[in-house]
């Protein structure tokens, strides 16, 4: 069964909220996932405006998935500080430590793909193509930007709990670029129209193309394959769409053979299409290599130790610029224990452990929420020589091999930092408006219904917006509507995932089928 047998009378969505509210209200929120935080409504606030047209369900996941990473981080963090075992505690920390670096990269790059996203060129400049290097460079950012999402989104799905499946990612992309096609589709038909308008002969030949080109998108979404063939046709539907565009803006007519060539490539990237696409099955194993990655063995028992337990607590209210420091010194002083030890009297361990919590203590107390990151000068010069007194008392007692690994990876966690906090002044996000409005949508498997509800949605946003929330809110198997979801009307008429959610479509029974 694909869905509740019992019917949702209302569902009210907003999709920002959707893809960045924790999923468990419960769940307490730290300091060492607030640059998360702010990093996923960053993220959530540009891809939920109605003018991210290319990549709008795959990034949908990304924030999603993001989101439940920083859940999960939290969870950790409460249950170090609930834990009576330093075994416990120390799982728990090292959880939670290792997925805040790779989520933040994840996120910091991502923000980087949505900010070359909004500066894409737009099939309207008539200045930005006057080769055809332009378009290839076009078609490279495109690829790039896909093969971009997925990796963002590969390096999350990895180390979450709930991992959406191979079939779902490609699924993602496929409706992605058919979306985008189905709106350069559009375009044209338009151009052609104001060329006959204004008196511009069309030939036949213009018509079999775009039948042509339909036919493609179609058989686009329904086939499992993403790659090399999904970057060659959105490319030659994009430049389709500039010359005939150009052509309309300067009153030229274009000759009957353009549009027979455009068939004729058309032909060539469906026969592609119907063979699955040779290329996937790379596709299909670096993912499967990413899914079995970062694989941690559990650490041996060890006696209990209160110093750690309390550190670990501690590191919670920790921010960055200090936090990658912060995590490498704990890390530090529980792997040299033994070191400081042997090294002279417990008062030594004691007096090391008082440098590392004065540290750490002083560096959470310094910056209390991301708006108050720039502190004064002479304050961070207190603070990193506090972290530098620390290490140094340990790393002098080390043999000069383990002094030289540990002042290398003290040095990289200071450059985390600082890139982290670098990359994160860049970013910022634009506001966007919600005009919710209802509408009612009936499932149909085959010709038989097997849900009904109603949805709230904004307006501005497009069909593929309302089949994320329609396959991840009202669906028990989400891989099944993204496989060849069709949306229609109340008159039958096929209403394409490039549109937005204006009228005629709410206020009206639209019908998906899967």
């Amino acid at each position: 069964m694909l869905a509740s047998q019992s019917p949702q009378s209302s569902q009210s969505f907003s999709l920002y909220k959707g893809i960045t509210s924790p999923r468990n209200d419960g769940v307490e929120e730290y300091p060492v996932s607030e640059l998360i935080k702010t990093l996923i409504h960053y993220a959530g606030v540009e891809v939920c405006s109605p003018t991210f047209q290319r990549f709008p369900l795959s990034s949908y996941e990304f924030i999603s998935a993001a989101r439940d990473t920083r859940d999960e981080i939290n969870s950790l963090v409460t249950k170090v500080d609930s834990s009576s075992e330093d075994d416990e505690a120390w799982n728990c920390f090292e959880r939670y430590t290792g997925l805040i670096d790779p989520t933040e990269d994840a996120l910091l790059k991502f923000l980087d793909i949505v900010e070359k996203e909004s500066r894409w060129l737009s099939p309207g400049d008539d200045g930005a193509f006057a080769s055809v290097e332009d378009y290839q460079a076009w078609i490279s950012q495109w690829a790039d930007n896909r093969m971009g999402l997925y990796r963002c989104l590969s390096q999350l799905v990895v180390q979450n709990k709930t991992k959406p499946s191979e079939d779902y990612i490609n699924s993602l992309l496929r409706q992605d670029t058919k979306a985008f096609m189905q709106y350069l589709y559009r375009r044209i038909e338009v151009a052609l129209e104001d060329m006959k308008r204004n008196g511009k002969k069309v030939p036949p030949e213009a018509s079999n193309a775009l039948g042509s080109f339909r036919g493609m998108i179609e058989e686009f979404g329904s086939q499992p394959f993403n790659g090399p063939t999904a970057d060659r046709a959105t490319g030659l539907a994009f430049f389709k769409t500039k010359k005939i565009e150009h052509a309309r803006d300067n009153g030229y007519e274009l000759p009957s053979t353009f549009f027979e060539t455009v068939k004729t490539l058309i032909g060539a990237i469906t026969d592609l299409i119907r063979d699955k696409d040779k290329d996937s099955h790379v596709f299909d194993d670096q993912f499967g290599e990413l899914r079995d990655q970062h694989k941690k063995d559990k650490l041996p028992p060890a006696a209990v130790d209160l110093k750690i337990v309390e550190l670990l607590r501690l590191v919670r209210g920790v921010h960055r610029p200090f936090y990658g420091r912060a995590v490498t010194l704990i890390r530090l002083f529980r792997e040299k224990k033994h070191v400081l030890e042997s090294k002279g009297p417990e008062s030594e361990h004691n007096k090391v452990y008082e440098l590392v919590k004065t540290a750490i203590t002083e560096s959470a107390s310094s910056i209390r929420s991301l708006p108050s990151l720039d502190i004064p000068e002479d304050q961070k010069a207190s603070l990193k020589n506090k972290f530098s007194s620390a290490e140094q008392r340990i790393t002098s007692k080390l043999d000069n091999k383990s002094c030289t690994d540990w002042q290398g990876k003290i040095k990289k966690a200071q450059e985390m930092d600082e890139n982290h906090m670098k990359r994160f002044r860049e970013t910022a996000p634009s506001e966007h408006p919600q005009h919710m409005k209802t509408i009612t949508v009936t499932v149909l498997r085959g010709k038989t219904k097997i849900n009904e509800f109603d949805c709230q949605m904004n307006t501005d946003m497009r069909m593929t917006t309302f089949l994320w929330h329609i396959a991840t809110n009202c669906m028990k198997d989400r891989d099944q509507v993204m496989k060849n979801p069709i949306f229609k009307n109340n008159s039958g008429k096929v209403i394409d995932m490039d549109l937005d959610l204006k009228d005629p479509i709410v206020g009206q029974k639209v019908t998906l089928e899967i």
